[in-house]
């Protein structure tokens, strides 16, 4: 089983670390 929602989540925190750092 993957909750797709935990890993949406995750992607998206990543995401916005990156676009922060830009």
């Amino acid at each position: 089983f993957v909750n797709y929602a935990m890993i949406g989540t995750v992607i998206g925190h990543e995401v916005s670390h990156s676009m922060d750092s830009t």
